[in-house]
């Protein structure tokens, strides 16, 4: 099996967008881990020369996995697959399975009986989960034609190897998010009428207007967007003043205030 290695400090960088978020993660790989579990796979086998016309069972690793065996298949049902099969490669579609797949035919009974000439031929498939679970390395499948490992004492088993071996990444991840959110456009406010004779919008309060007023030789110009943001600080250009003012005069295309400085124009 070969295990394709990349140089530790080896990094590379990806970019996301959410939105106006965008988020740069750079991932450097810092060394590797050494897999110690197998991972679930489907292992065909094929014993010959065994004792004909008799029953065995089949261990891996010197546990007895008969509920994992289905004699159904041949070593051709392997090489027929694609390389992408389900039964090349089954990732974790069968990780919660507790004997051979059953859309896959299930397990057969055991024992196993072989051919009359010797031969003991099907799939295993090897499980790894929380559960069930055989270390990587090299480990032996064995047929056997007692119900328990004793190979002292049998008349008839065959042995076959299996490696597994594997390596994981161990890398570093950093993220640098930006936020690139424009900028608030601020719209002054858009007059709609005119200075001292303006046109009148109605009786709505809310009615966008400017004005400015002088006092004590400065002119102060205010933009107003209702009238409680209306507060001049002095004279008869109170807010409420204004208020009335504004309200019984804005027909008349702009007023001077009885004191308190001149007023300039308004908007209606």
């Amino acid at each position: 099996m070969d295990i394709n290695f990349v140089a530790i400090g080896t990094a590379s960088t990806s970019t996301t967008n959410s939105g106006y978020i965008e988020t740069t993660t750079t991932e450097t790989v810092v060394g590797y881990e050494v897999i110690p579990l197998c991972r679930p796979k489907f292992i065909f086998f094929k014993f010959t020369g065994l004792r004909p016309e008799t029953p065995h069972w089949i261990f891996f690793d010197g546990k007895s996995v008969n509920q994992w065996i289905n004699t159904t298949y041949t070593y051709e049902d392997y090489n027929d697959e694609t390389r992408t099969s389900t039964m090349k490669n089954p990732g974790d579609k069968y990780i919660d399975a507790t004997t051979f797949p059953t859309d896959l035919g299930g397990s057969t009974s055991e024992p196993f009986v072989t051919g009359v000439d010797g031969v003991l031929e099907g799939a295993f498939y090897l499980q790894s989960n929380d559960t069930t679970a055989f270390n990587a390395g090299t480990r032996e499948l064995l047929a056997i034609d007692l119900s328990i490992l004793d190979k002292n004492n049998s008349t008839s088993y065959g042995i076959g190897q299996y490696s597994a071996a594997g390596a994981q990444q161990v890398y570093t991840a950093v993220s640098t998010s930006i936020d690139k959110t424009p900028a608030p456009v601020v719209v002054a406010p858009v007059a709609t009428g005119g200075d001292n004779g303006g046109s009148d919008n109605g009786t709505d309060t809310s009615i966008i207007y400017s004005y400015s007023y002088s006092n004590n030789g400065t002119t102060t110009y205010v933009n107003v967007y209702d009238w409680n943001t209306v507060k001049p600080t002095s004279g008869n250009n109170s807010s409420d003043e204004l208020k009335s003012n504004y309200t019984s005069e804005k027909s008349s295309g702009g007023y001077t205030p009885s004191s308190g400085g001149t007023f300039q124009g308004w908007w209606g």
